[in-house]
């Protein structure tokens, strides 16, 4: 009888401590530049992309909205200092790899510098091996689901980090709408699912990954979103003709990047989740700058 009345109490104190806070004042947070530069010697362009971090409880927009136009941005091998230029159309500070070339093995940074931000910096390395063949087996079903297992050989005798990468290739649809005006239609649809995979254990040998995805009805693409009404032959659709499969062999930066990126992103805006942290190595600000090589491939 005791116990059940010394239940009820602490049921009732807890109850009775609850309060309304109305005056809780968040400290002001800096923003910080946020860098983001991939580089392999195998592109014919640098691209860099600049923006400005937000409170966490600041409201949302787009990207454009955060980007940081007025910047001072260069890359560096340690010898030769090259200027990229801001595009306006693209949003990205850019050169081409034919005024700076880029070197496989080789280190390089990446600075920025605008007005009224701490001066950032990222170092990423571009991998000097990269695969020599991959397959795919793809299975696509009625209903939207669309399997893809990807093989390669590891590249032996070196430790290696992994990113799979799939865009598909579509076409307007015969009675797809005027306003559809893309004949074909790239897409990549890689952002939710892991990707990133190493070679620990499997030194040498074939390597599979095995990637889920759902892509509408069929092989019908909706990319303004499912078709409204009843009937699901909606006129605004592609179909799919092929996909473009890219093997990475990346650096350690853009793989613990991209990793954690996918474990922040499956959390799914889960208010019950633990934090996940996305992988920085950029110094005094935020983002990454990593390395790369590709080989790629087209499956019908």
């Amino acid at each position: 009888m005791y116990k059940f009345i010394l239940i009820a109490l602490i049921s009732v104190s807890f109850f009775a401590c609850e309060k309304e806070v109305t005056d809780i004042k968040l400290p002001n947070a800096k923003p910080k530049l946020v860098l983001g530069c991939f580089l392999s010697s195998s592109d014919s362009l640098i691209l860099v992309t600049v923006t400005k971090s937000v409170a966490i409880f600041s409201k949302g927009g787009s990207i454009d909205d955060y980007a940081v136009e007025n910047a001072s941005v260069t890359i560096s091998n340690g010898t030769n200092v090259a200027t990229l230029v801001f595009n306006s159309t693209t949003g990205n500070y850019q050169i081409e790899t034919k005024f700076f070339p880029l070197i496989a093995g080789a280190e390089y940074t990446v600075s920025a510098k605008a007005q009224g931000y701490d001066d950032v910096s990222g170092k990423g390395v571009i991998p000097v091996s990269k695969i020599s063949n991959g397959s795919a087996i793809i299975k696509a079903g009625q209903y939207g689901e669309t399997d893809i297992r990807v093989n390669w050989m590891d590249i032996a005798n070196e430790k290696n980090y992994y990113r799979i990468r799939v865009q598909y290739i579509a076409v307007k649809d015969s009675n797809a709408l005027s306003s559809l005006k893309d004949t074909v239609y790239v897409y990549s649809i890689d952002s939710y699912i892991k990707t990133t995979f190493t070679d620990e254990g499997k030194d040498g040998q074939e390597l599979s990954a095995q990637l889920d995805y759902f892509l509408g009805l069929g092989n019908n693409i909706y990319p303004y979103g499912f078709p409204s009404g009843n009937s699901p032959m909606s006129n605004k659709r592609y179909k799919i003709i092929g996909y473009l499969i890219e093997v990475l062999n990346v650096d350690y930066n853009y793989y613990q990047f991209q990793n954690s990126l996918y474990n922040f992103m499956s959390k799914g805006g889960d208010p019950f989740s633990e934090p996940s942290f996305v992988f920085t190595n950029v110094d005094k600000g935020l983002g990454v700058v990593g390395g790369y090589t590709r080989y790629s491939f087209i499956r019908n």
